[in-house]
């Protein structure tokens, strides 16, 4: 075998940086011992990076180095090796969770420099994997999967691009073979129950709700008892059980020693899970289905949270039901888990949060969930009608939160279909009166469409079709008295089909200024709406292409098209054909669009060209900052 010494001299051919790479070279063949002592003698040669992208700490790692001293000697060295990504995205505690490295080691890593390894822990690979994803399956060390979650515990629910995470690895494997499915089975519904049913043909949640037809609390807490004393039984099934807990905890920040506070039931609700996960917390837990959460669950903020929480808060006071009703849970599994909280206490259906939100409010505002079927939101409804007529701490009711998350569905789908999968149309159908109710901030449904919705189809026909004249109403002061047409201009995503019904509805609209001093054309060359959007909206009202907005700034259209770093060069060639002239008027600090245009990143082909044509003095032009158009993209 090789031998390395403190002598050796790594060539720096090949590198253009000129950094010798001696230490990665000893990394490479397993020589501990000079990997430490050169870190001592030339620590620069630790920021080696051969040309696969791998640093001497990605093979150390990668080699299983059991010297932790060697590791600590050569993160101390190099420390931005932490972070540095080779071909497949992988940082050294990637391969140091693939490849079993030593708990120390992985310590290491987390540890010595804590800002590093906070963000380390939590970087996903070029498949959306995170290192706690490695360490799960392929079994590291004992110890290195707390060290993991003890960082950054948000990764057990991280779903890469096969929609697997840390938590399905430990549940969904085992629950989904055969024998796995007959455990569960067993624990769920019995023996002689179990040996009935056919796992093969049927899902376990078909099984179970079948055999479980009674809604009755303590018949459950009865049959609860026997699960649990079935579960004990099976001890395979309890391990993963225990685990799946204990990722959950950590999941949601759960750091209560009084275990009887910890709730299950609640945290797969909340998520999106296996459906046998979900069938063992509501068979093995009914009670919980009772109680609601008193900030017990810490980092639920970042799983749960509403549309427009309140400015300081975050929700408590939840049901299991409203955790459901906001999971990315959808179709068959979501619309199990709730229609079995549902069945198992159907007054949850009328419980409110501490935002004022009913279940239905935080379905209806939830844009996972966009079929009024399928996801179960007829069910919330008909279980607490009442509901719909419910606002909530900002004034919303159910449809204002549906209008907030529109979907837009396939194009291919006809009016009728919309309709009946819209969950803003049944909403409407049953309250038609909600369309015309303003929230705390004086937002109709329309304005709310409008500022999150992308095309005009046949549920913003129905929703204009409930009230006609919201095309003509301002929000209140703090949303800067806006019509729907201005919140249109200023969404990005809405097309030529949203601002053309809006203007043909409203005309006028193209003439009227917000709050501001906007006017529509301004804030859609402040969004980098395309030229064909832009063009709508001056044949409304062509006197806009001259008009300064109405305030200190003083831009006009073509000044917001420059800024913009999302527009495109041909919005602002269109605008300097209309009115060349804005190209030579500069603002309070001095800029002209040129100015605006090179800090936005608009290179020469892509509208800087046009700019110089209608005003080549700018480039002479200092802001009040002295700088020149070329001192801005130099």
């Amino acid at each position: 075998p090789t031998t390395f010494t403190t002598s050796f001299s790594g060539s720096t051919d090949d590198d253009p940086s000129g950094i010798p790479s001696d230490i990665h070279d000893a990394a490479r063949i397993f020589n501990w011992r000079v990997v430490g002592e050169l870190c001592e003698t030339k620590p620069e040669a630790a920021a080696y990076i051969g040309d696969d992208g791998w640093t001497a700490l990605h093979h150390c790692c990668n080699r299983r180095c059991p010297d932790a001293d060697v590791v600590e000697k050569l993160i101390h060295a190099y420390p931005d090796a932490l972070l540095i990504t080779e071909d497949k995205g992988w940082t050294p505690l990637h391969y140091a969770c693939r490849f079993k490295a030593p708990n120390d080691v992985v310590a290491l890593l987390l540890n010595l420099y804590p800002e590093r390894g906070q963000v380390g822990v939590s970087r996903a690979d070029r498949r959306g994997r995170m290192p706690l994803y490695y360490a799960v399956r392929y079994s590291a060390p004992p110890g290195v999967v707390g060290l993991l979650m003890d960082v950054d515990a948000s990764a057990v629910l991280e779903e890469d691009q096969n929609s697997d995470s840390p938590l399905a690895l430990i549940w969904d494997d085992y629950a989904e073979k055969l024998d796995g499915r007959n455990n569960i089975l067993k624990i769920l519904v019995g023996e002689e129950e179990a040996r009935r049913a056919d796992v093969i043909m049927y899902s376990l949640g078909k099984i179970f709700v079948e055999l479980d037809h009674s809604s009755e609390l303590h018949d459950r807490i009865e049959r609860a008892q026997a699960a649990n004393e079935r579960l004990e039984l099976r001890e395979h099934v309890l391990n993963l059980w225990d685990k799946a807990n204990t990722f959950l905890k950590a999941a949601f920040g759960f750091k209560n020693d009084d275990e009887s506070t910890w709730r299950i039931l609640h945290a797969a609700s909340a998520i999106k899970c296996h459906s046998t996960l979900f069938l063992m917390a509501v068979c093995l837990h009914p009670e919980q289905a009772m109680e609601v959460d008193q900030n017990d669950l810490l980092r639920l903020n970042n799983i749960y949270k509403a549309e427009e929480s309140i400015e300081g808060t975050r929700p408590s006071n939840l049901t299991a039901l409203h955790l459901a009703a906001s999971s990315s849970a959808t179709g068959d599994a979501g619309k199990l888990v709730l229609t079995q909280l549902l069945a198992v206490n159907p007054n949850a259906a009328a419980c409110i949060d501490t935002e004022a939100s009913t279940p239905l409010h935080r379905i209806a505002g939830n844009k996972c969930k966009s079929d009024w079927t399928a996801d179960a939101v007829e069910d919330v409804y008909r279980y607490h009608e009442a509901a719909i007529r419910r606002t909530d701490a900002n004034g919303r009711l159910p449809l204002h939160r549906a209008a907030s998350a529109i979907t837009s569905y396939n194009s291919k789908l006809n009016d009728e279909a919309v309709t009946s999968k819209s969950k803003i149309c049944n909403l409407l159908r049953e309250h038609v009166g909600a369309a015309s109710q303003p929230d705390n901030f004086g937002c109709l449904p329309l304005h709310l469409v409008a500022e999150n919705g992308v095309a005009w189809d046949a549920q913003v026909q129905a929703l204009y079709e409930g009230n006609p004249a919201a095309v003509r109403v301002r929000t209140g002061v703090k949303l800067s008295n806006r019509l729907p047409l201005h919140f249109a201009a200023s969404n990005p995503n809405s097309d030529a089909s949203m601002i053309g019904k809006l203007l043909e509805y409203n005309p006028l609209a193209a003439s009227q200024a917000d709050r501001k001093g906007k006017l529509p054309i301004h804030l859609a060359c402040e969004s980098g709406h395309s030229w064909e959007v832009v063009r709508l909206i001056h044949e409304a009202y062509t006197q806009a292409i001259t008009q300064a907005e109405q305030n200190r700034r003083g831009w006009h259209a073509l000044h917001m098209a420059a800024a913009s770093e999302v527009s495109h060069g041909t919005l602002l060639s269109e605008l300097l054909k209309l009115y060349p002239n804005a190209a030579t008027v500069s603002d309070e600090q001095d800029r002209f669009p040129m100015h605006l245009a090179c800090t936005s990143g608009k290179v020469w082909g892509d509208g800087l060209s046009s700019l110089f044509e209608a005003n080549a003095n700018a480039i002479r032009c200092r802001n009040q900052e002295g700088k020149l158009p070329l001192h801005i993209v130099a």
